[in-house]
C-alpha cells in the first residue's frame, strides 16, 4: 500500500518550494518584485553580490592614498588596499643612536635599527623611566654599610624572631614600618624597623619574597658567631 504520510509531505513540500503559490515580495537591494524561491532573500545573484558589500566599511590605503571596502570586523585592522600596497610598506628611517640608516616597516614610526641600539641610547634622560636620577642613589643605600648595620641592629633588639607569627630564626627580613620610599629620613632609624620572617613580611607587601632574587648580599638573619673560650 502507499504511504499516505510520504505523499502529503511531498505535496506540502511542493507547496512550500513552488514560487507561483508564493506571494510577491519586494527586493531589499533594487526594490523589485520577486516570488521568493526556497530561502532566497535577494531577486537574483547580481543583489545578493550587491548586499555583501553594501555593509562594508570606507577606509584610505596607507600606500597608495585610494578609498577601499572592506568588511566591519577588518575596519581597526586593515591598512592597505591590496597585496602589490602591503609589500610596498616599506620606508627607509634613519636610527637615533647610531646614525645608520634601516628598512622599516608598518605604519609606526621607528626610531632605532635594533633593541641593542635603543636600549644603548634610551638611558639617563633619554629613557620614558627616568625619575631625576633617584634610581643610582637608592641603589647605593639599599647595598650600602649602613643598613646592613642598621637590619643587624633591628634583628638584635627583637630577639631575631618574627614579631608577628613569633617564629624565631630562619629566613628574616628587616621591614621599614614607615616605607623606604616615602620617608627617606627614617631608612637607618632602628625604632622604624621590624623584624618580620618572609611569610608576614610578604603579607605585608603582598607579595610572594620566597620567590624573590635579591640582587644585594642575603639578608637571612644569622647570629654572630659568639668567641670561643680560651683554653
Amino acid at each position: 500500500m502507499p504511504d499516505r504520510d510520504a505523499h502529503g509531505r511531498l505535496r506540502q513540500y511542493l507547496y512550500r518550494h513552488n514560487p507561483r503559490t508564493r506571494p510577491a515580495k519586494p527586493c531589499p537591494i533594487c526594490g523589485a518584485s520577486f516570488r521568493q524561491r526556497g530561502a532566497s532573500k535577494y531577486c537574483s545573484r547580481t543583489c545578493s553580490a550587491r548586499s555583501r558589500t553594501a555593509t562594508k566599511v570606507e577606509l584610505v590605503c596607507l600606500a597608495c592614498g585610494e578609498d577601499y571596502l572592506v568588511h566591519p570586523y577588518r575596519a581597526e585592522s586593515s591598512k592597505y588596499c591590496s597585496k602589490k600596497c602591503w609589500s610596498q610598506r616599506a620606508r627607509t628611517e634613519t636610527c637615533g643612536s647610531c646614525g645608520t640608516e634601516f628598512t622599516a616597516y608598518g605604519s609606526e614610526p621607528r626610531k632605532y635599527c635594533s633593541k641593542p641600539c635603543a636600549a644603548k641610547h634610551m638611558v639617563g634622560a633619554r629613557s620614558p623611566a627616568w625619575k631625576g636620577g633617584v634610581t643610582a642613589e637608592n641603589e647605593r643605600a639599599r647595598h650600602s654599610t649602613e643598613l646592613r648595620e642598621w637590619r643587624l641592629a633591628v634583628y638584635r633588639r627583637d630577639g631575631f624572631r618574627c614579631q608577628d607569627c613569633d617564629s624565631k630564626g630562619g629566613d628574616l627580613h628587616a621591614h621599614h614600618i614607615k616605607y623606604w620610599s616615602t620617608h627617606p629620613e627614617l631608612r637607618f632609624e632602628v625604632s622604624n624597623g621590624k623584624t618580620l620572617c618572609v611569610d608576614c613580611h610578604g603579607r605585608v607587601h603582598g607579595r610572594n619574597f620566597r620567590n624573590f632574587k635579591r640582587s644585594a648580599p642575603s639578608t637571612t638573619a644569622r647570629r654572630p658567631a659568639e668567641p670561643r673560650p680560651s683554653p
